[in-house]
């Protein structure tokens, strides 16, 4: 790790499988959803943009977004298979922070001209950011017995998997709501 705050879960990790050694972690990153009032990235490229205002958002990280009914998903696939040991989950795109940033704004029919493309040394954070930090999957794969899928289809009245099975599978479990 190479910050502070990625050490510190790293510890957190290794302190919950001595603990208990049959323990699930599921690493994942920028998660997002629709959250009225919260803080993930989608939430700031839509606040930020429906009021005019502009945004710094990093040119040179890159990620993959993982959608939040998603990632719940596939915690209660992993729970159903009593899943043990470390994870990964993520969307299955590898994105450019900002070129996610502009999905979202055309997804909501925002202009995304005021997504200010910047590097990681001029957003001068506190924490150092890692560049690419984007997660492979083929062990949550080969246990949950399914493919991550691509990244959420957006539209600005609701939310839903591209892939209809898993949005079923979601309404079924009370993750999603129909439309």
């Amino acid at each position: 790790p190479i910050s502070e705050y990625g050490r510190s879960k790293l510890q957190a990790e290794r302190a919950v499988a001595t603990a208990c050694g049959d323990s699930l972690v599921v690493r994942t990153n920028v998660v997002y959803s629709w959250l009225p009032g919260g803080n993930n990235f989608l939430m700031q490229v839509v606040t930020n943009l429906s009021a005019g205002r502009p945004l710094r958002v990093p040119v040179d990280q890159w990620n993959n977004p993982t959608y939040a009914p998603d990632l719940a998903g596939a915690l209660l696939d992993l729970l159903e298979r009593r899943a043990s040991g470390v994870f990964h989950f993520g969307g299955r795109d590898l994105l450019q922070r900002h070129a996610f940033g502009l999905r979202i704004a055309a997804a909501f029919g925002l202009d995304g001209s005021g997504l200010v493309p910047v590097t990681t040394a001029e957003m001068a954070q506190p924490a150092p950011r890692p560049l690419r930090s984007g997660l492979l999957t083929p062990r949550f794969e080969a246990v949950a017995g399914r493919f991550v899928v691509a990244a959420a289809v957006m539209q600005r009245d609701g939310w839903w998997w591209s892939d209809p099975a898993l949005t079923d599978k979601a309404i079924k479990r009370g993750i999603l709501r129909e439309m």
